[in-house]
């Protein structure tokens, strides 16, 4: 959470804006979210501005918190002036005409209504932020995965990578049982997987030199 305490004057509402935006630009807000964000802090900035201390002019603080799961953004205006509550006043009759209509409240109503749009399109940040850190994830997870498998056509080469290296090891197999727990016994390693989209290493078993069958991944069982 994060605050700025400032003198509640017409001319400070650009630095409130620029402070609320900082925020807002750190969780990737959409534009069109920021934007009515924007048009809020200046009405209601603008009315404690106007009618909070006057004629005298007093502190404002501008409170900032950001939530997750889901994320959302809280802004709190605190002033210690005369106590009004506009969210009290009924909603302006925007069916009648503007000679029609009673002064005062159309301001109120607009922030109203444009929070109810950023709820939303704050939502879709978040569907969009999870997805991106999902594949983040699984790009440096993948990453690493690849970083950590070998390709062994020999037992010499085998020999060569479990003695200082960790991760997994890519080798031809007969398919025999045998040949599995005589790999095991020597080195230290069993079969971890066969995977779908098979590779062509070479045409024999590492272990017993007869046809290969299968492209398998060897590790450590701990």
């Amino acid at each position: 959470m994060k605050e700025l305490t400032i003198p509640a004057t017409v001319e400070n509402i650009e630095k409130v804006t620029e402070f609320v935006n900082r925020q807002l630009q750190e969780i990737h807000c959409p534009s069109k979210a920021q934007m009515q964000i924007d048009i809020a802090i200046d009405e209601l900035f603008g009315n404690i501005a106007h009618y909070a201390y006057r004629p005298e002019t007093g502190p404002a603080t501008v409170r900032v918190e950001v939530t997750e799961a889901p994320i959302s953004v809280i802004v709190t205006f605190i002033d210690h002036g005369v106590p009004y509550d506009p969210l009290k006043k009924d909603d302006p009759d925007i069916t009648l005409s503007a000679d029609e209509r009673a002064i005062g409240g159309l301001g109120i109503f607009m922030v109203k209504k444009t929070m109810d749009e950023i709820t939303k399109a704050l939502a879709n940040v978040v569907s969009g932020l999870m997805t991106a850190v999902r594949d983040r994830m699984y790009e440096k997870a993948l990453a690493r995965r690849n970083a950590m498998t070998y390709t062994a056509t020999t037992q010499e080469e085998l020999a060569e990578i479990v003695k200082d290296k960790q991760g997994f090891v890519k080798m031809m197999w007969c398919g025999d049982e045998a040949c599995e727990d005589a790999i095991k016994e020597k080195y230290g390693v069993g079969t971890r997987c066969i995977p779908f989209e098979q590779e062509h290493l070479s045409d024999k078993c590492v272990c017993c030199g007869k046809p290969a069958k299968h492209l398998v991944y060897w590790g450590k069982a701990y």
